[in-house]
């Protein structure tokens, strides 16, 4: 993802429910890095993390980031608002869709640890 600060942003409330949609749609995990990259971009760090607005972005960067150091997944998208307590699915391989949810923490002094919560009974811890 892109870390170096963006200017401040113009990014209109309607312009960002456009993007979040496009990222609801399944894609490669290239493709929904690339996506998630280019949107982020156009915030400062700052904005990422502390904007309530901007919530399904911060979904959006630890999903990419998980897809792609998941060797294993084929796509991703972010659900749907009507996917309730969901954030997200990936497609892995032999046609299996995963559903996650993803949970922030600080533990233990592992600031930023990232747990992706799957359903139905697996769960998987990684640090991002």
């Amino acid at each position: 993802m892109t870390i170096a600060n963006a200017a401040p942003s113009s990014v209109s409330d309607d312009e960002l429910q456009i993007e979040c949609k496009k990222l609801e749609v399944w894609c490669t995990q290239q493709e929904f890095h690339n996506k998630v990259d280019a949107l982020a971009a156009k915030f400062s760090l700052e904005d990422r993390f502390n904007l309530p607005r901007l919530t399904f972005l911060r979904d959006a960067i630890l999903s990419a980031e998980f897809a792609l150091k998941h060797g294993g997944a084929i796509s991703v998208r972010l659900a749907a608002e009507s996917d309730q307590f969901l954030d997200g699915y990936v497609t892995v391989p032999g046609t299996k869709t995963l559903e996650f949810q993803v949970t922030e923490a600080d533990h233990e002094m592992h600031f930023g640890a990232v747990m992706f919560h799957f359903r139905p009974g697996q769960r998987s811890d990684h640090n991002l």
